[in-house]
Order: structure tokens, then C-alpha cells, then sequence
């Protein structure tokens, strides 16, 4: 058994077994979708919104949960401060073992075939028909197998997405074919045993998918944005960011390298007794807010 093998299990059961229940503000919502019953829940930012709201979905990872990536990542009290809308989806599975289809991973929503660009699209429908949202402003943010997912929607629905924030999980190159430009920042820590930094291959159990290295997702957006500009890295501490810019439409492509980083959500919570403890040197979720706000579609 490989050590790929046994951490993944290891986050995966721990997740299940030990995480912390409930997330103050969430309103729960049900749709019926490819003859499925989905979930998804909505944070209202508080105080009184005169003008269209951004929409931020999150999407959480495989063992997890909507309430539980609500916790982890802090994106209440960021809606709360910025006056955007948080919609936190549930993926599929017996209990709280829920996963998304995002090609790469994971079971059993991979195997079972799940539409699940095709909920994601109908809560952003359902909401926009609840709520006063920017259309120019809808962005998906998402951790582990919620990352590969949100990559998975800006593959697919690259005309509705402003710019994602995928947080530990990669691109699959192969299946991506984008209609329209997509500006990417994401956070990847170089010691994470999960999904690793250089790529691999994720246990028969979960899909048995390789997947691509950090290098070669960001090589993938940076080329299909057509960015022409290459910053120079930059170093402060253990955080290594590149930078590509003037893509077509404005896009922008950014990677944040955790040196030393696990399998977590910088800056965010742990949501389970055993779960591996983020670097609070950044915070993703601030700088994924700063991002999105610089990335409207044109």
C-alpha cells in the first residue's frame, strides 16, 4: 500500500468521522437534477444590498461537505464584509462520503457519472432567478476533489464563470476545451501526500486517474489565456508566487506555492480532529476575494 494510499484514506476517514457539525448563516435549498435530489446552501451577506451581487460558489472536497468547506474556508465572513453571495453546493454519496465527477476523481460520483456541471448550472439558474446577481460577476472557488471540480466548470462553462480559485487540485489538460478566456489563481502546498504538487495517480479506490502537476495545470491556463506577460517569481517566506498577466479579456493567471505546505486551505480551519494544520502565513481566502474582484468578465 502505497503512503499516497494511506494519507488520502487517512484525510478522507478523518474527515468523515471527526469533523465539527454545523455553520451558522447557511440557508439550505433542494433541487431535483438528472433525477437526482441536490442540495446547496446560500450565504446571504448581512446588512441590506442595494446593487447586483457577485456570486461565489464553493465547492468542498471528497468526505466533506457544503456546511463543513463553509467552516474550513471562512467565506461568511468574507460575504459579510464584501457584500457578495457564498452558495456552497453538496456532492453526491451515501452520508457525509460525498464527492464530486470532476473527470480525475473521485468515487463514487465519478463512477456513477454524475451530472455535476449540470447542477452547478442549474443552482447558478436557481439563484439568479432568487437574487439580484452580476452576471459578469459568478466565480467558483473549491478544495481537493471541489477544486478539480471547479476546474472541471471553467472547462465547461467558461461563458457563465468569471475566474476560479481551485485550493489543492488540478486541471485534467486532456478533457479542458474552454469556449472563452479564464482567469485561474491557485494555491498548492509542495509537501501535500494527497494530491501531490508534482503530479500522480490517485488509489483504484478513488478512480485510479493520473493526474497533472501544478506546473503543468498553470502551463495549461497561462497557454489557453494567451497571457504575454511573465512576471518575475516572487519569494516571502515559504510562499512562491508567479504570476502570468495580460491574457485575452484581461486574464490572469496566479499561482501561490506553499513550500512545506500540506493538504489544506491556507489560512482557513481545520474542519476534522486529525486534519492537517494550514500555514497562516496567507490567506487564501482573502487573496481569492481580491482576485475575483480584479476579474469580471469583460
Amino acid at each position: 500500500m502505497s503512503i499516497h494510499f494511506k494519507m488520502f484514506r487517512k484525510a478522507l476517514v478523518f474527515t468523515i468521522v471527526f469533523a465539527p457539525t454545523g455553520c451558522t448563516g447557511l440557508l439550505r435549498h433542494t433541487l431535483v437534477h438528472d433525477g437526482r435530489n441536490r442540495v446547496y446552501f446560500v450565504h446571504e451577506p448581512e446588512g441590506q444590498v442595494s446593487n447586483a451581487m457577485p456570486l461565489v460558489i464553493v465547492l468542498h472536497g471528497a468526505g466533506n461537505d457544503a456546511k463543513k468547506v463553509a467552516k474550513m474556508t471562512g467565506m461568511n465572513d468574507k460575504s459579510n464584509d464584501r457584500a457578495f453571495l457564498v452558495a456552497y453546493p453538496n456532492g453526491t454519496g451515501v452520508g457525509m462520503l460525498r464527492t464530486w465527477n470532476a473527470h480525475l476523481c473521485c468515487n463514487p460520483a465519478l463512477g456513477n457519472g454524475v451530472d455535476d456541471v449540470g447542477f452547478i448550472k442549474s443552482v447558478i439558474s436557481r439563484i439568479e432567478s432568487n437574487y439580484n446577481i452580476d452576471p459578469k460577476r459568478i466565480y467558483v472557488a473549491g478544495f481537493s476533489n471541489g477544486a478539480m471540480m471547479s476546474q472541471v466548470v471553467a472547462c465547461q462553462l467558461a461563458d457563465r464563470i468569471a475566474a476560479i480559485a481551485p485550493v489543492a487540485g488540478p486541471v485534467d489538460p486532456s478533457a479542458c476545451t474552454p469556449s472563452e478566456p479564464m482567469s485561474v489563481i491557485t494555491f498548492h502546498g509542495t509537501d501535500d501526500q494527497i494530491v501531490r504538487y508534482g503530479g500522480g495517480q490517485f488509489p483504484s479506490w478513488a478512480g485510479g486517474q493520473s493526474y497533472a502537476s501544478v506546473d503543468d495545470t498553470m502551463t495549461f491556463w497561462k497557454s489557453h489565456d494567451n497571457c504575454s506577460t511573465t512576471h518575475p517569481p516572487q519569494q516571502n517566506g515559504t510562499i512562491r508566487i508567479n504570476r502570468f498577466s495580460d491574457g485575452n479579456d484581461g486574464t490572469e493567471v496566479v499561482m501561490y506555492t506553499i513550500d512545506g505546505g500540506n493538504h489544506s486551505w491556507p489560512g482557513g480551519h481545520r474542519v476534522s480532529f486529525f486534519g492537517q494544520t494550514p500555514t497562516h502565513a496567507i490567506s487564501a481566502t482573502d487573496l481569492i476575494w481580491e482576485f475575483f474582484e480584479q476579474h469580471p468578465k469583460p
